[in-house]
């Protein structure tokens, strides 16, 4: 996926090019992919929750970073829109399934290259707990971002399914890395 016309391309910073690097030279690159998941107790409207998704992408621009490869140089440019159209809800019998199928998912390699910088995952667990399950580009988020973003994500949840204003935005990513 390459930058269209206007939009302004960056340099990675040095924890992207430490990341790059892994990507190089780690044998199964295991630390290039960051997958968390969060769970609770009371039932979620996920058709609520998918759009509390949109906006927090709308919302944290490194939702819409993207990476590239300009000659030999990586590089990384932010959409101006993204939208997940469908988010996939899994319903687990069992936490052996439930291990298995996260590992899975978390041990696919994203395609980052090609557009793929996150994965988000719907769930209902065995004992009806529901949850969000994303497995992240490290080039994109830390463990420090996805926790503000299931963070953020579930207070824009909260805001919609009460009719309450949207919390305060996150600071932009843009921001941190000009």
């Amino acid at each position: 996926m390459k930058p269209k016309n206007g939009e302004q391309v960056y340099k990675l910073i040095h924890s992207q090019e430490m990341v790059q690097y892994m990507w190089k030279y780690s044998v199964h690159m295991q630390s290039t992919q960051i997958p968390l998941a969060i769970a609770f107790d009371e039932e979620l409207d996920f058709n609520v929750l998918a759009k509390a998704v949109n906006i927090e992408i709308a919302r944290n621009d490194c939702m819409r970073l993207r990476i590239f490869r300009d000659g030999f140089k990586v590089k990384q440019f932010f959409l101006n829109e993204y939208k997940l159209d469908k988010i996939l809800i899994k319903q687990f019998s069992s936490k052996d399934e439930r291990t298995a199928f996260f590992d899975g998912v978390a041990s696919t390699k994203l395609d980052v290259f090609g557009g793929e910088t996150f994965r988000i995952i719907f769930f209902r667990t065995e004992d009806n707990k529901c949850g969000v399950f994303i497995c992240a580009s490290h080039m994109v988020m830390d463990f420090a971002g996805a926790f503000m973003f299931f963070k953020d994500l579930m207070a824009v949840y909260d805001s919609l399914k009460n009719g309450a204003d949207l919390p305060r935005a996150l600071g932009k990513y843009e921001d941190i890395i000009i």
